[in-house]
C-alpha cells in the first residue's frame, strides 16, 4: 500500500529547530537584496541548509509570499508563520541513514571513479541508488521500514561490514533531508531520480535505472537538475 504523508505547518524558527540536540555550524549565505546574514545551522541537520538555499533564491517550500525582502529566516517566520512549512523529522533511525550510506558505497563507489557523465556528476549518480530504495520505501511493497527495504534479500548490495565513508553518509543525510522536504508538498527538492523510478541494473561502470521489473530498453535518462553540480 502507498504510504501517504501529511502537509504540515509550524512558526517555529526554521535554523533553531535542533539546535538543542546539535552542535551549531556557523554558514554564510546571501539572502536577497544583497543583504548579506550570517546563519547559525546545527551541524547534521541538511534540511535546514537546503531550507536557506531556498530562502535565498525566495522560493521557501510552501510559500506563497517571495522572501525576497527579508534579510533572515527568522523574519521571515515571524511575518508568515502559516506559510513558513517545516517537515516532520523523518521517521528514520541513524542504523537506517547508516545502512542507506552502505548500500550507497556498495553500489555506486565506481561512479566515483567515472566522474561526471551523462551531464551529471558522479555524485547525483551515486545519490539516485538512494532515491530509488525511498521511492521503493513510499511505495509501501518492498518493507514496511526503510531497513527491511535496504536489506531484502537480492535487492540492494548491502554488506554489513562495509564502512561508509564520511562523504557517503553525509550524501545519505542529505537525500533524505531533501525527501523529507519533499513531504511537505515542497517540489524541486533536488531529487536525482524521479518517483516513479523502482529497479536498476549494474554493468560495472553505470547503474541503468528503470521503472518497471521488466528489461523494456528504456532507462532514466539523467534529465533532472543535477544539484551537486560545481
Amino acid at each position: 500500500m502507498k504510504r501517504h504523508y501529511t502537509r504540515t505547518a509550524t512558526a517555529a524558527v526554521i535554523l533553531a529547530a535542533t539546535i538543542a540536540a546539535a552542535a551549531i555550524a556557523e554558514t554564510r549565505i546571501t539572502g536577497m537584496g544583497q543583504a548579506e546574514v550570517r546563519a547559525e545551522a546545527p551541524a547534521g541537520t541538511a534540511y535546514e541548509a537546503v531550507l536557506v538555499r531556498d530562502f535565498n533564491t525566495g522560493s521557501l517550500p510552501g510559500a506563497d509570499t517571495p522572501a525576497t525582502d527579508y534579510a533572515s529566516l527568522e523574519e521571515y517566520a515571524k511575518d508568515h508563520p502559516e506559510e513558513t512549512v517545516l517537515p516532520d523529522p523523518h521517521p528514520f533511525t541513524d542504523e537506517e541513514v547508516a545502512i542507506l550510506a552502505q548500500v550507497m558505497q556498495s553500489e555506486s563507489q565506481i561512479c566515483y571513479w567515472n566522474g561526471t557523465k551523462y551531464g551529471v556528476s558522479y555524485k547525483a549518480r551515486q545519490a539516485a541508488v538512494a532515491w530509488c530504495a525511498l521511492n521503493r520505501y513510499d511505495a509501501g511493497t518492498w518493507g514496511d521500514t526503510l531497513k527491511e527495504v535496504l536489506t531484502r534479500p537480492k535487492q540492494f548490495a548491502y554488506h554489513q561490514d562495509v564502512e561508509p565513508s564520511e562523504e557517503m553518509l553525509a550524501l545519505a543525510e542529505d537525500i533524505i533531508a531533501r525527501w523529507a522536504i519533499e513531504k511537505t508538498g515542497a517540489e524541486n527538492v533536488g531529487r536525482t531520480l524521479p518517483a516513479d523510478y523502482y529497479y536498476f541494473e549494474g554493468d560495472g561502470r553505470e547503474n541503468h535505472f528503470r521503472k518497471t521489473y521488466e528489461k523494456t530498453g528504456q532507462t532514466w535518462g539523467w534529465t533532472l537538475p543535477d544539484p551537486y553540480q560545481e
